[in-house]
């Protein structure tokens, strides 16, 4: 099952540009749900508002009008990535995938701001959903006894995850290098008490 802002980046990807009151319709959703929806997405820097106008035949105040940023349009990115990891894992050998999902993850924390690490953990793992979300993971954590769990509430390589999982296992990299901790997936794309569905991991700290 797919999220409310999942089905909404789906719809746009098929109308260039829509309205809040347009996507309620369609999804249907109220008009309050839909604009909350889209403000997640527009912080998240995945939807952008690129103007206004009013409804036919329903004069007042003009509605604004999103469309999704240049990052998510229609192109090949996806047809590329997965061509990429083919290649990548031609060669059958565990090290050397291995070898490369670090480089690949050391890489995407570096793209998310390399700035120095707090020492507490809580000040990390906020820092760390801050970068996250700027990769577009619709990252949170939530304290639990022992350790923390962490959500992703989206997936951002959902176009291509079914035949690579082993950028579940770049995540976790991810998540280690962001935290100091060894980060273990317990589900993926689970219901969660939200509503939605979220891929979950637990953070071992000592």
């Amino acid at each position: 099952m797919r999220t409310s802002r999942q089905k909404i980046l789906d719809y746009l990807k098929t109308h260039p540009v829509s309205t809040a009151g347009e996507l309620s319709r369609a999804m249907q959703m109220t008009p309050a749900n839909a604009r909350h929806h889209l403000k997640i997405l527009v912080d998240q820097g995945v939807v952008s508002q690129v103007g206004e106008r009013t409804a036919k035949n329903q004069p007042g105040r003009p509605e604004k009008i999103f469309r999704l940023t240049e990052s998510l349009r229609q192109n090949n990115l996806g047809l590329l990535a997965r061509l990429l990891l083919i290649a990548i894992k031609k060669s059958n050998d565990p090290a050397e995938l291995e070898q490369h999902l670090q480089e690949l993850a050391g890489d995407m924390v570096e793209n998310a701001g390399s700035e120095a690490s707090p020492r507490s953990l809580g000040s990390r793992l906020v820092q760390a959903m801050q970068k996250l979300n700027h990769l577009h993971y619709q990252a949170r954590w939530e304290a639990r006894p022992g350790a923390p769990d962490i959500y992703f509430g989206l997936c951002p390589y959902q176009e291509i995850i079914a035949d690579h999982p082993e950028l579940c296992r770049m995540d976790a990299i991810i998540l280690q290098r962001l935290t100091g901790h060894a980060v273990e997936q317990i589900a993926k794309l689970a219901p969660d008490r939200t509503g939605g569905r979220s891929c979950r991991f637990l953070l071992r700290t000592p």
